[in-house]
């Protein structure tokens, strides 16, 4: 795996506390550590306020991957009020002070995925979090993490050259990230693809075609965390005939059979 710039691996905290520790000190990494289970079991058994709650408590033991889960948390609204602008906080923490070359796999996963994060704040600007627009910025950070073949930093790059943001519009150079996402199961790409045969804008209208990109996104579970997009195809969905969903099943499988099973990039899970 490539590693990333010295500029990205300013961090104030080692995921591995260093030995030997004195008591205080093995008191504190105990908690976080205990805190930090305690918030990945909450999430499996589906209390998000109290994983919420023991994520809190972990960060200010200074556990920086608690961040993580806390901007995950706020991305999508489960056990708190959806709130960008703080997801946003947890997330750019995350990708500020992480050490990308001594981090464990895991917790490179999450702050390969936090970068993204920022990546796309910077590309569409976040005013809540005072974030400004600023396409190049977001470019660097999407090609940097394509290094380590993050599907979203692909989808991030196809978006870019889809609308001409940032660098010079080239929809064929578009499509091709897009579809290096939606290969490693990266739901926003499968399901934009979706809407683009949907709509045969980019790409042929194509409803069975729509719908296996559809099935492949519902398949992961993710499609729920982008209602926006779901909404585009779903209508269109309920109108289906029984041989295109018969069709875009067969699909599906014969898709699966080529490259795999779902890959999602990094969900909120104890392993």
């Amino acid at each position: 795996v490539a590693q990333s710039s010295k500029v990205y691996t300013q961090g104030f905290h080692s995921f591995v506390p260093a030995d030997p520790l004195d008591k205080k000190k093995k008191k504190r990494a105990g908690n976080w550590r205990q805190t930090m289970r305690a918030g990945q079991q909450a999430l499996t058994n589906g209390d998000f306020k109290a994983a919420r709650e023991f994520f809190g408590q972990s960060l200010d033991a200074g556990n920086i991957w608690a961040a993580w889960y806390l901007g995950w948390l706020h991305e999508y609204g489960y056990g708190v009020k959806r709130n960008p602008a703080k997801a946003f906080g947890y997330f750019n923490l995350v990708s500020k002070e992480a050490d990308f070359d001594r981090a464990r796999r895991r917790e490179l996963h999450l702050a390969v995925d936090a970068r993204v994060r920022v990546a796309n704040a910077y590309r569409t600007g976040l005013k809540s979090a005072g974030v400004p627009r600023h396409p190049q910025h977001a470019y660097n950070l999407y090609m940097a993490m394509t290094a380590y073949n993050h599907p979203g930093s692909f989808h991030g790059l196809g978006l870019m050259y889809i609308n001409g943001v940032g660098v010079r519009k080239n929809a064929t150079r578009g499509l091709l990230r897009l579809r290096q996402a939606a290969r490693n199961g990266y739901v926003p790409s499968q399901l934009l693809l979706s809407s683009f045969h949907l709509k045969g804008r980019y790409l042929r209208h194509d409803r069975v075609r729509a719908f296996m990109w559809y099935i492949l996104a519902r398949q992961s579970d993710g499609q729920r965390n982008y209602p926006e997009l779901s909404s585009r195809i779903e209508p269109a969905l309920a109108k289906a005939t029984a041989q295109e969903l018969e069709a875009a099943s067969i699909a599906a499988q014969r898709w699966i059979q080529m490259y795999g099973s779902q890959r999602p990039t990094v969900t909120p899970t104890t392993n």
